[in-house]
């Protein structure tokens, strides 16, 4: 089976797009496997940023606010981890 190509991403992106500040968080996601990652260096680590969307997919709650139009919209909101 042929592997699939992994769109990198370096650490600062990947926690920019999870919305953390700690490496530790990062690492803690790595190691518990919630986030694919490929390492083609000892010093260079990159995150596959389609499985950032997915863990952030099946963390997201979803709230109802009512804007000034009356109407409700749907407001994605991801949780904390």
């Amino acid at each position: 089976m042929p592997l699939k190509k992994i769109n990198g991403i370096s650490g600062a992106e990947a926690m920019e797009m999870l919305r953390i500040s700690s490496k530790t968080t990062l690492q803690t996601l790595r190691d518990e496997g919630s986030i694919k990652f490929s390492q083609p260096e000892r010093t260079i680590i990159l995150y596959d940023s389609e499985s950032i969307d997915q863990f952030l997919n099946r963390h997201v709650r979803t709230t109802f606010n009512q804007g000034r139009t009356g109407r409700r919209s749907i407001t994605r909101i991801p949780t904390r981890f």
